[in-house]
């Protein structure tokens, strides 16, 4: 992904700040294992991969703490495009079903805290 971020000149000693992204994204499920109980195995779901345009986009705000030491309050939210299941199953005896596609999107809201060391 392509990303950018910009502080803003601070507000008294809080410096408030946006990002955003987009680009290529690639979505990957693995392959489900069906096992029972005694961990037999009972079947397989196949994975697969598809490629999708994303973004993102967020802000927050940085706390001083110390010279040069702040603490990092923030907010992203990522949209990762579409994503969807194989259409077949393995079962251990041999016999492949066929079902219906579990379709969905890819989406994440993330709530962060961490701390900044301003290296200038």
């Amino acid at each position: 992904m392509l990303n950018a971020h910009y502080e803003f000149s601070p507000s008294g000693k809080i410096v408030p700040y946006v990002g955003g992204g987009i680009g290529y994204v690639y979505n990957h499920l693995d392959q489900v294992s069906i096992t029972s109980a005694q961990d037999a195995p009972v079947a397989t779901i196949n994975g697969g991969g598809w490629a999708n345009f994303g973004a993102q986009f967020g802000g927050g705000i940085a706390i001083p703490i110390r010279d040069k030491w702040f603490v990092d309050l923030g907010y992203r939210y990522f949209d990762g495009g579409k994503y969807e299941s194989a259409d077949k199953i393995h079962i251990a005896s041999g016999v492949t079903q066929t079902f219906s596609r579990h379709v969905g999107d890819l989406r994440a809201h993330d709530f962060t805290a961490a701390l900044r060391i301003a290296i200038n």
